[in-house]
């Protein structure tokens, strides 16, 4: 959700209006790194004294929001803290997070004063009702650069949603990325087990490479007006790009059928798998 700036009937402080004479607001971050997970750190900066009252008194707050516009992903926090750590698994970050920080009202405020004002809001008494936003900023956009098939990421086109309507799998490839729906008792066994090294290799031959080839199948039905409302795709044509096909070569032979693209894309875990059954059974004996 981009935070757009629009005009509000009451002043709200923002860098390109003119409603306060002084005052400013807007938001810092910080990422921080590690294996399995990325640490959103955002730092509010406020320099307006009379919202920094109400925060403090709490009739106004902090309202963080983050989401992913690749993954279903998505958190709001309201806050009067200036300072939030939010920790995000790199699964559900998809390629981009959009995060916004805002100033809202966390309940009717009435007759609202403040000498930083613009002075065409002399003769005006100013409410605001709940909900109402006071300070805004604009949308920061966080790219994630690593390789969307490395092997830290290398699942985060497909996302394993659990359905309660599933009685066991399902793909859906209509939006933005693949979901793939589990019932909800086989998706609690996938996230105890998914991360584990010793099961993950199993899961990626079981769930993430059928995935895949059956997106690649569903690439050769895809109009090229659709690739905007399926971002997924554009990622699938650059990887064949680099693997030197095209989407009508898929399914032409057997090096070129899906579940074969798809076992290349994902570097063998085929190989990778019976090599991890191998080396357990000579460390049993």
């Amino acid at each position: 959700m981009k935070q757009l700036y629009r005009k509000f009937p009451y002043p709200v402080l923002f860098k390109d209006n003119a409603d306060y004479s002084l005052g400013a607001f807007e938001f810092k971050l910080n990422i921080v790194e590690t294996n399995d997970e990325y640490k959103i750190i955002i730092i509010p900066l406020l320099s307006e004294k009379m919202i920094q009252s109400k925060i403090d008194t709490g009739e106004f707050a902090y309202l963080y929001h983050i989401e992913s516009t690749y993954t279903k992903y998505r958190i709001s926090k309201i806050s009067n803290e200036d300072r939030l750590e939010i920790p995000i698994e790199i699964e559900n970050m998809g390629g981009e997070l959009q995060i916004n920080v805002s100033i809202v009202a966390t309940r009717d405020v009435l007759n609202y004063k403040s000498p930083h004002l613009n002075a065409v809001y002399n003769n005006y008494q100013i409410n605001y009702k709940k909900g109402d936003y006071v300070a805004i900023d604009y949308t920061k956009i966080l790219e994630i650069k690593n390789d969307i098939f490395g092997e830290v990421n290398r699942d985060s086109i497909i996302n394993v949603i659990p359905d309660e309507d599933t009685e066991s799998l399902y793909t859906n490839m209509d939006g933005p990325i693949i979901e793939v729906h589990l019932s909800k008792d086989l998706a609690e066994i996938y996230n105890s087990y998914a991360k584990n090294s010793n099961n993950k290799e199993i899961i990626f031959n079981a769930i993430m490479v059928p995935a895949l080839a059956d997106a690649l199948n569903e690439l050769q039905t895809i109009r090229e007006i659709e690739y905007d409302e399926r971002p997924w795709v554009k990622v699938l044509l650059s990887k064949l790009e680099q693997m030197n096909l095209n989407v009508s070569d898929i399914n032409q032979d057997n090096k070129t059928r899906s579940t074969t693209i798809a076992e290349t894309i994902y570097e063998n875990p085929i190989k990778r798998l019976l090599l991890q059954i191998k080396s357990q059974e000579e460390d049993v004996y």
